[in-house]
């Protein structure tokens, strides 16, 4: 795999005071790709962004030889997931500067209208008030395919479920250098914009399993990554 890691910097403006002084204050947080590794190219970025064939090579070719790349200035997904992720983890993080000590997050959308709009740009979801349900329409009326969580492509939805309903859908968006696929999610209607790895430690399943379960299908047969 690739060498490629993602690091999230928080951007600042300059405000100007009343008495003329000026002050930095934060602005935004970007997700910039760092070449962890000499040797680790486009293709290898390409590979953990889980794009294939002339995605991939696209991708590779756009990028050339840049060893930092702001991945939502990159166009076509990458440029438009990455953008998504960037405005939630912004959005987060100004709630907590504004709420400090305050659990939670933002209460802009739920994690089933976040997947879907990342996954389904194109869909006018208009005034759907979104739930776990609908996203779960939404997946098999878009007749969705299931696949293997190491086909993982950038904007793959990921579901979790318990006692066979479902709970929380994410977002793909990278494999680290270790093969851990990390998703971008928001953990409810009230829950923190974040990026995490799916299983194991620090992740969603371990984080929140007790309320999520595990990643499951709708159906017994899907793997509960779904390829939009």
């Amino acid at each position: 795999l690739g060498l490629w890691e993602l690091t999230y910097e928080e951007r600042t403006k300059d405000k100007k005071n009343k008495d003329g002084t000026i002050t930095k204050v934060y602005d935004r947080t970007v997700v910039i790709a760092k070449k962890s590794k000499e040797g680790d190219d486009g293709a290898s970025l390409a590979k953990q962004l889980g794009l294939k064939g002339k995605d991939a090579t696209k991708f590779a070719e756009k990028i050339g030889g840049g060893d930092s790349i702001q991945l939502s200035k990159q166009g076509g997904d990458v440029g438009r997931i990455f953008g998504a992720v960037e405005s939630g983890l912004t959005e987060q993080k100004k709630f907590e500067d504004k709420n400090p000590g305050k659990a939670g997050g933002p209460t802009s959308a739920d994690c089933s209208e976040t997947a879907c709009r990342i996954a389904y740009p194109q869909q006018l979801f208009g005034t759907l008030v979104f739930s776990v349900q609908e996203a779960d329409q939404t997946i098999t009326g878009n007749n969705a395919k299931s696949v293997q969580e190491s086909e993982l492509r950038i904007g793959d939805i990921v579901r979790w479920a318990k006692d066979g309903n479902p709970t929380h859908f994410a977002s793909f968006i990278f494999r680290t250098d270790d093969g851990v696929p990390e998703v971008f999610s928001k953990s409810g209607a009230k829950g923190r914009f974040e990026v995490a790895p799916i299983n194991g430690a620090g992740s969603i399943t371990q984080k929140y399993g007790s309320i999520y379960g595990t990643v499951q299908g709708i159906e017994k047969t899907q793997t509960g990554f779904y390829r939009p």
